[in-house]
């Protein structure tokens, strides 16, 4: 729910796309990707699902998508539930960043969530 979709933890600043399905994925044999923890449950109104991409670029700004998943509001309601997007390393240029894209395109929902870049460590759907 912020407007700057920057993570300072991430390696890098730019954007690449990737695309999986709300469903639980495999991994595909990529052991790096972004976790995301639902720590509030996020409810909003007409609100139906969030779309997070990862992106990469080798310039000052994360524009190309990497990885993409998209998770809907009941996804998005299991407090505690912990996702993972698997992003190919060969994808990742200079800079890497994340952002959340709503549907509909609104800002009226609250809830909260945590995110990292990291291996998989196992629970993650």
């Amino acid at each position: 729910g912020t407007s700057n979709p920057l993570i300072p933890a991430f390696p890098s600043l730019t954007e690449k796309g990737y695309s999986y399905p709300p469903e639980v994925v495999g991994d595909g044999g990529i052991p790096f990707g972004v976790h995301i923890v639902v720590s509030g449950p996020v409810y909003g109104n007409s609100l139906t699902s969030i779309a997070f991409n990862v992106e990469s670029g080798a310039t000052t700004q994360s524009t190309t998508v990497i990885a993409t998943r998209s998770l809907t509001i009941a996804q998005l309601q299991v407090a505690g539930a912990h996702y993972w997007i698997p992003v190919p390393g060969n994808s990742v240029l200079e800079f890497l960043r994340w952002n959340a894209v709503n549907t509909p395109a609104n800002n009226g929902y609250v809830g909260s969530i945590y995110s990292w870049w990291g291996p998989k460590c196992g629970g993650e759907q």
